[in-house]
């Protein structure tokens, strides 16, 4: 009889690593972690997306009370992703 071999669990990936394989279901699993009520995580994905996509939007959607926080995170990743920034 062949001897037993043990039974090794795999090592639970990085935050970067899921966040890189599927955003968008990463981001609401993190913030269900953290309890961030449903309508504040949807709206700062959105505002979050607004400001990588649209920099005219995305100056509108700065009048929104705090979303300019989003929106410069959404500016900084659209920077990111075109390489003006590493």
């Amino acid at each position: 009889m062949a001897p037993r071999t043990k039974k090794r669990t795999t090592r639970p990936k990085s935050l970067g690593k899921r966040f890189k394989d599927n955003p968008i279901n990463t981001t609401v699993a993190e913030m269900k972690k953290l309890g961030v009520p449903r309508w504040a995580g949807k709206s700062i994905i959105l505002l979050t997306a607004i400001g990588a996509t649209s920099p005219t939007l995305s100056s509108q959607a700065n009048r929104i009370p705090l979303a300019s926080t989003f929106t410069g995170l959404g500016a900084r990743i659209r920077a990111r992703i075109m390489g003006l920034v590493r």
